[in-house]
């Protein structure tokens, strides 16, 4: 099985919703946590965050974003209102681009997911960063997966693995078609 030289960069939990069902109304303001360590629980996500058992086979109980689509994101916009956690994703990784995981099974540290779709970037991404920011992210919001087998990562080098071969460019979108 093919394997990655990845990086854990940060892990970002809520454990209420600022954005999601808050349409059309103004953002709550429910803190972010920054732990070095997440456990991520078997079909129901990470414990202690707004997503973790929302409803049976959730296809999104846990997201990565690429640290490199951050930084790009920083680069070209205003980088003291683009602040990682205000991306609303769990995992922020570097060394492989999340958007090739889609519809695949990976493994980082014995935690298997299966990567499930896009996680397509939202209105909130220029409400809460800047007009601009949610075309940026258009086709590299990052990914939406599932827990197939649950464990405990921590921050810092490891390995993914996939006995998939990934060769995407890092901050590489996604085309239309394969968009949601």
């Amino acid at each position: 099985m093919p394997n990655y030289k990845i990086q854990l960069d940060a892990f970002f939990i809520s454990h209420r919703h600022n954005y999601f069902g808050h349409k059309d109304k103004t953002p709550s303001s429910h803190e972010t946590f920054m732990p070095d360590t997440i456990d991520c629980v078997t079909q129901k996500g990470i414990v202690g965050d707004r997503f973790y058992d929302l409803k049976k086979n959730y296809d999104g109980q846990v997201t990565f974003v690429n640290s490199e689509v951050v930084d790009l994101i920083q680069e070209q916009h205003d980088k003291s209102k683009v602040k990682a956690e205000l991306f609303r994703r769990n995992i922020m990784i570097s060394g492989v681009n999340v958007i090739e995981l889609i519809g695949k099974q990976f493994e980082i540290d014995g935690v298997v997911f299966e990567g499930v779709k896009h996680c397509a970037p939202c209105h909130w991404m220029d409400v809460s960063m800047g007009k601009g920011v949610m075309k940026l992210m258009k086709g590299r919001g990052g990914l939406r997966v599932r827990v197939l087998k649950g464990g405990r990562l921590k921050l810092g080098e490891t390995q993914l693995l996939c006995n998939d071969s990934l060769a995407f460019e890092m901050t590489q979108a996604l085309s239309r078609p394969k968009l949601p």
